[in-house]
């Protein structure tokens, strides 16, 4: 395979992106029909081809089994997909509703970050021995951001998606400084803390946005 197309991550891992086969781009857009609202088609391009490269690169049969947060159980709606599907409607319905005098959201630029945001934890996580997950070697390196922020510039994505990706955790110190990166940071930190206070586990959004939060 063309070395332009195999590209190094963190610590040698060897993600191949390559792009996907026809059956992993309907299994990409079966898990994410949200796709469909991006209207550049070279943008859901990229995010199937991300999406596609990390269920291989990942330790998980089924992305749907993946998780969202630490201490927080996989569940029908505490998994990736779910989670990313849930974003990427609230990045879409936010960005509408702010859209005003000079602040429009680039609604291409918010959905593809918010398609792509959390995608590098298939790598960043594996299945514990026995039940629930654990950081894999990478994940234990380098945050799901930076990987996934990686991986869109490796397929040309524009660097406000990049940047996008690589702001919208706690655990990277840069902050946002686009209105789409703000709006995907804070749907992200809400949609978590409603995972969290379902699984009683305390709210980090305020530390979050204090800069105080080391929740991945």
């Amino acid at each position: 395979m063309d070395a332009s197309i195999r590209r190094r991550t963190a610590f040698g891992m060897l993600t191949d992106l390559a792009p996907p086969s026809g059956g992993e781009v309907d299994s990409v857009t079966a898990l994410l029909p949200e796709l469909t609202d991006l209207v550049s088609p070279e943008a859901q391009g990229r995010c199937i081809r991300i999406w596609a490269a990390a269920i291989r690169a990942g330790s998980w049969p089924d992305p749907r089994l993946a998780p969202t947060l630490p201490g927080v159980p996989i569940g029908p709606d505490t998994n990736l997909v779910a989670h990313t599907r849930r974003v990427m409607r609230a990045c879409r319905d936010v960005g509408h509703a702010i859209a005003h005098g000079e602040i429009r959201p680039d609604l291409d630029i918010l959905l593809e970050a918010a398609a792509l945001h959390d995608v590098a934890k298939l790598v960043e996580y594996e299945p514990a021995q026995g039940h629930g997950f654990v950081l894999s070697a990478v994940g234990r390196s380098l945050p799901h951001a930076a990987i996934g922020a990686q991986w869109a510039i490796a397929v040309g994505a524009p660097e406000s998606v990049a940047r996008a990706i690589y702001v919208h955790t706690p655990a990277v110190a840069a902050t946002p400084d686009s209105i789409e990166a703000i709006i995907l940071f804070a749907v992200d930190q809400v949609d978590a803390d409603a995972s969290r206070l379902g699984a009683g586990v305390p709210p980090s959004a305020k530390r979050a946005l204090l800069g105080g939060a080391t929740a991945r």
